[in-house]
Parts: structure tokens; C-alpha cells; sequence
């Protein structure tokens, strides 16, 4: 056995100390084992920053990805596994910067999405606050809502508050889509969530405040604790300051969120009881809202929880309480000859104090429980878990490395199944993509048709690779200069297979897929090109090959 590797698989607890250079070792074996030939994760890149490599068990097959192709040898591969042996039991804290370095365009990639959907939808903003508070008061702030439920698991979203009622969840694939490009396998989909919330508030007007981020994703959910820690409409005072309390969040900070009432909607079926039973509402109030919401059926019409501003965050929800407006049951006990009322008048007045006490209760209830360190995993796509999961442990972490080992010697040959298993949707997605993209602009067929003949011969996707400071590709050569067009269609594409196939497909068999699906749409070849898949990226590109 090598010195480095018994040294690695033998390490003691004083051997741990060096976790804190490992950025610095990994960097030195990066310069060291430069030469690399993999499927790209992105098809632009030829090579990673080594600060967006995965730290943890949960990314063990993109680590397999990542390092062989940027190590270009087993043997640094097995290095590399040293070394995050270390990593893979570190604990972390929440901390503002704590992408700084490894996806420092993620604030800029959430602002800029949410700005575009609340601009297209206000409520959005609503309903992207609510669906980071219906994460967080189940089980922590770990994005276990978003969890679609399978043959085999049941997530929360069917649970009785979420069904038929919680909105956002494609807002959030959005966003994770992108970040996924710019920073593979480093940003948990609760930071997503909650980075989103806040912009989503402040985008209609709302206070911001600063996120601590660093939350990592449940690979559970449960269905019975979000049927029961969840306060509903019909709450009383007394049940929502207890709901509250059971997180760590005391009466103050209960009225405050209460608040983001001041957005939003809410269903017929949740505010029915209230507007036809109830004593302490404005009689015209209730006929205004019974016209939209009769008293059997209707049961999902919408009404706005704040009828003055509904697509504006300020304080006119604690006005119309005292004017005994408030929609829900529950919102109307916060004014109601009870402990808060005196909070309610005060924050009626003084706008500014009841967005200084929002945005200080909505970084508590961010800090409810999160997984961080080592615990959960980082998703590569918010709706399922991550396979490897079960890779608890350091001794897991190493057998995996030596079955990868297996897998980064072996060979395979072309063959129209060869992703039947691995990804089943992958011609699914291509062709979906594509009728999309020949529909708003037919000369695309055309145009991925040539792309890929000027990728072969060869078809290993070296035509895609985009020149840097030290390399130099194929898109410059005389051929392809100023020439060339769909390579944003095969990154679209490729970002969608990723989310269902990380790691799996190679760019090589999309661009060959693309002009196969290209010509058909258009109907220059009436026949299906029998498609042998499996084309290996190709790192070495040679400019004389650009035609």
C-alpha cells in the first residue's frame, strides 16, 4: 500500500487539524494531475474550481465526476478521497458568507430570478414566504416541503395545511437549475428557499434582512408533523403563541410573522367559518367576502388576506385588525381583547417597527433547527432526495471510492439502451426541448445539424468547449468563428438532464441527440437517425480538427 493512502485510511483525531488546508492540498493536486478526459457537468467548462467541489458523503458520485476528471488518474482519485475523508466530518455553522467562495453568484442568480416572478405574479411573493414557513416549522428549516412524494415515500406536501394550497415549488427548481450550472453540488435547496422568501418580501416593499446560510437538505419528511405543528385558521391566541413557543419563537415574534398577512391570498374554505359564524367581524366586511365565498362549494376561492394593499408589504394588516378585517379566525385573535393587542395598535402606527420586528423574527425562525456540518445532503434537484445518501460514515465514504476506482477503468461501447436505466427521460427531455426551441426559431435544426457535423469526426463534444486564458478551443477556428449557433440550446438541455440525471449523460450524446430530433422537426429527413449513444466528452480539443 502507498505511504499516502495508509496514511489517509489511518488518520488520528490529531490528523484532523489539517481540514483546514485542505482547500490548499486539493488545489496542489489539481496543478499537479492537470491532463483529464470525463463527462462535463457543464458544457462549457474544462475545468472546475476546486472550490465548488462537494465536501460531503451526499456528493460522493459527482465527487467520482469531478475528481477523475480533473485529477486524470486513479491515483489522484484516491487522493482526493483522502482528503475529503476530513471534510466528510467537519461540522459548519450559519454564516452569511458561507458561499463566498464557492458560488459567490448565488444572491445575484435568486434576486434576479425573483425579481422576474414577482414582477409576473405578486402573490408569488406571498407564496414563496409561506412555503418557507411551512418548511421550517416542520422538523427545521431543511427544505423537506419541497420533497414530491414517491411509490415508496411520503413527503408533506399532501399534508392537510400543503395540499391543494402551496405554491412555488417551480420557482424554486428554477432557481436551483441555475445555481446548479454556476456551482454543481454546493448549494442546498433550504438556502434557496430562504434566500427566496426574503426577496420575495422585499421585492413588494417588505423589509430585507441579512440570510445566514449554510442549511443543508433533509433526506426525510414527515407528513404527520406537518399535520400537526402547524397552526391552522381556526387557531386561537392561546394555540398560536403555544405553536410558536414549541419553536423557539416567543409572542412578539408570533404577531410579527402574523404580519406577512399583509400579502397574499387565502381560500374560501379557510376563512368561511370566520366570515359567517364568527361575532368580532365587520358586518360589511363579511358580505363583501361572502359574495365571493357561499356558504357550501367554493371551497377554493380566493380573497386577499389584506383587502387594502394585497400585493404590497406594509402594515395595513394590523389596521384592518383593529377595524375587525382580518380574514382568517386566527388573524382577527391577534386583536381581540387579548395579550397582543397592544402589539397590534402599536404596529397599526409605526410601520417601521413592525418591519424592524419581522425582519428579526424571520432570522429566528430561518435558525430553527437546521442540518448542517455533515448531517442531511445537498440535493441536486429540490423535489427527491440524493441517492448516496447512505453514505454515513468515513469507512462507507472509502468503499465507495474503491468501487469508483472499478468504474474509472472500465470501458463501454455504443449502444441506443446504453441510458435506458441510468436516464430513461434522457430523449424525453431532448425532444421536448427542442420542439420548443425549432418552434420559435425553425433554422435551429439546422444549426445543431451543423454544430454536430463539425464536432465529429469524432463526436466528443469538444466543439462546445469555450476558449479560456491558458486553452484554447474549436469555437474560434476559421469554420466556427461567428458561425456557429445553439450552443445556449444544448446548455438548456443539459441543465434539464442534469436535474433528472446527474452526472450521467454527456454532452457528446446530446448534441447528437439535438440534430437527430433538429432534423426531424423540420422535416428535411423523413426518417429517424438510428442513434448509437455514449459519445465521451473529449477534454483535448486540436484547432486544425475545427472543420
Amino acid at each position: 500500500m502507498k505511504p499516502w493512502l495508509a496514511s489517509g485510511l489511518l488518520m488520528s483525531g490529531s490528523a484532523l487539524l489539517l481540514r483546514l488546508h485542505v482547500t490548499v492540498k486539493l488545489r496542489a493536486i489539481m496543478e499537479l494531475d492537470s491532463a483529464c478526459s470525463s463527462e462535463q457537468l457543464a458544457c462549457h467548462y474544462k475545468y472546475r474550481s476546486i472550490s465548488s467541489l462537494p465536501s460531503h458523503l451526499d456528493s460522493i458520485l459527482r465527487l467520482y465526476t469531478y475528481s477523475v476528471a480533473m485529477a486524470g488518474s486513479v491515483e489522484s482519485f484516491l487522493k482526493l478521497c483522502c482528503l475529503f475523508c476530513l471534510v466528510a466530518t467537519s461540522s459548519g455553522q450559519l454564516s452569511p458568507a458561507f458561499y463566498s467562495r464557492t458560488c459567490p453568484t448565488l444572491q445575484t442568480i435568486v434576486s434576479l430570478t425573483m425579481r422576474t416572478t414577482v414582477l409576473l405574479d405578486p402573490r408569488m411573493g406571498a407564496s414563496l414566504l409561506r412555503l418557507f414557513f411551512h418548511d421550517c416549522f416542520v422538523n427545521g428549516c431543511d427544505a423537506s416541503v419541497l420533497l414530491d412524494d414517491t411509490a415508496t415515500f411520503t413527503g408533506e406536501k399532501n399534508a392537510g395545511p400543503n395540499a391543494n394550497s402551496l405554491r412555488g415549488f417551480d420557482v424554486i427548481d428554477t432557481i436551483k437549475t441555475a445555481v446548479e450550472l454556476l456551482c454543481p453540488g454546493t448549494v442546498s435547496c433550504a438556502d434557496i428557499l430562504a434566500l427566496a422568501a426574503r426577496d420575495g418580501v422585499a421585492l413588494l416593499g417588505g423589509p430585507s434582512w441579512t440570510v445566514a446560510l449554510g442549511r443543508r437538505d433533509a433526506t426525510t419528511a414527515s407528513q404527520s408533523a406537518a399535520n400537526s405543528n402547524l397552526p391552522g385558521p381556526g387557531s386561537s391566541l392561546s394555540q398560536l403563541i403555544a405553536a410558536f413557543a414549541a419553536k423557539g419563537l416567543n409572542a412578539r415574534d408570533m404577531t410579527a410573522l402574523s404580519g406577512a398577512h399583509t400579502i397574499g391570498q387565502a381560500r374560501c374554505v379557510n376563512f368561511r367559518s370566520h366570515i359567517y359564524n364568527d361575532a368580532n367581524v365587520d358586518a360589511g366586511f363579511a358580505s363583501q367576502r361572502q359574495r365571493n365565498c357561499p356558504s357550501s362549494g367554493g371551497d377554493n376561492n380566493l380573497a386577499p388576506l389584506d383587502v387594502q394593499t394585497p400585493n404590497t408589504f406594509d402594515n395595513a394588516y394590523f389596521r384592518n385588525l383593529i377595524a375587525f378585517r382580518g380574514l382568517l379566525h386566527s388573524d382577527q385573535e391577534l386583536f381581540n381583547n387579548g395579550t397582543q393587542d397592544a402589539l397590534v395598535q402599536q404596529y397599526s402606527t409605526n410601520a417601521g417597527a413592525f418591519a424592524a420586528d419581522f425582519a428579526a423574527a424571520m432570522v429566528r425562525m430561518g435558525n430553527i433547527s437546521p442540518l448542517t456540518g455533515s448531517s442531511g445532503e445537498i440535493r441536486s434537484a429540490c423535489r427527491r432526495t440524493y441517492p448516496v445518501a447512505m453514505a454515513v460514515s468515513v469507512e462507507s465514504f472509502v468503499k465507495l471510492c474503491c468501487l469508483f476506482c472499478l468504474v474509472a477503468t472500465s470501458r463501454g461501447q455504443l449502444s441506443p439502451a446504453f441510458y435506458s436505466r441510468s436516464c430513461p427521460t434522457l430523449q424525453t427531455i431532448v425532444r421536448q426541448t427542442m420542439r420548443t426551441t425549432v418552434l420559435l426559431d425553425p433554422r435551429m435544426g439546422a444549426s445543431l445539424l451543423r454544430l454536430f457535423f463539425h464536432d465529429c469526426f469524432g463526436c466528443d463534444a469538444s466543439v462546445l468547449l469555450d476558449d479560456t486564458a491558458t486553452f484554447n478551443g474549436e469555437k474560434n477556428a476559421g469554420p466556427n468563428a461567428n458561425s456557429l449557433r445553439g450552443f445556449e440550446v444544448i446548455d438548456t438541455i443539459k441543465a434539464e438532464v442534469e436535474l433528472q440525471c446527474p452526472g450521467t449523460v454527456s454532452c457528446a450524446d446530446i448534441l447528437a441527440l439535438a440534430a437527430r430530433d433538429g432534423v426531424a422537426l423540420v422535416s428535411v429527413v423523413a426518417t429517424s437517425l438510428y442513434l448509437l449513444c455514449s459519445y465521451t466528452d473529449n477534454f483535448a480539443c486540436v484547432l486544425d480538427r475545427g472543420d
